[in-house]
């Protein structure tokens, strides 16, 4: 499975849909570079940045949460 793949399959929730404005034509259509509306650019963000973390197999859980953490505060600013 791909990454790409993987993010879609978050994506592929019809509530997470519902509550970031998202279609399922969206979804189906996104790349790595797709860009959404600011509410659901940042989740979509988030699990592009996990996937990253998830690949490197380098990471210890401290360093990966420390990532993400610095992400969102960056995203939300």
């Amino acid at each position: 499975m791909t990454q790409l793949d993987l993010v879609k399959s978050f994506l592929e929730d019809a509530d997470i849909q519902d509550k970031y404005g998202l279609t399922p034509d969206d979804v189906a259509k996104m790349t790595m570079s797709s860009e959404y509306n600011p509410k659901a650019q940042i989740l979509v963000s988030l699990i592009r940045q996990m996937m990253n973390v998830m690949e490197d197999s380098g990471t210890t859980v401290n360093l990966a949460a420390s990532r993400l953490n610095a992400h969102l505060e960056n995203a939300l600013r």
